[in-house]
């Protein structure tokens, strides 16, 4: 995690494929159409909106959990 120069969080995340990403709120992952909308030092807060079968919306929440290496610093 790291904050740009208006203070706003960003994260380095990598996909299945070893390609690393700076993503930051608003930003869209994954293959269902995620969009970031939290992202503090443990995890990033991903927002999937779909329909059911009846059409109906749904908006589902997914976390990604952060690695921390040994000489990380925490706050």
């Amino acid at each position: 995690i790291f904050w740009s120069k208006d203070m706003a969080p960003n994260a380095l995340i990598q996909d299945p494929a070893g390609k690393g990403y700076n993503v930051g709120i608003g930003t869209y992952v994954g293959d269902r159409g995620g969009k970031i909308v939290k992202i503090n030092p443990k995890e990033i807060l991903v927002e999937e909106r779909t329909v059911d079968i009846l059409g109906e919306p749904i908006v589902k929440q997914e976390k990604i959990m952060l690695h921390k290496f040994g000489n990380e610093v925490t706050q």
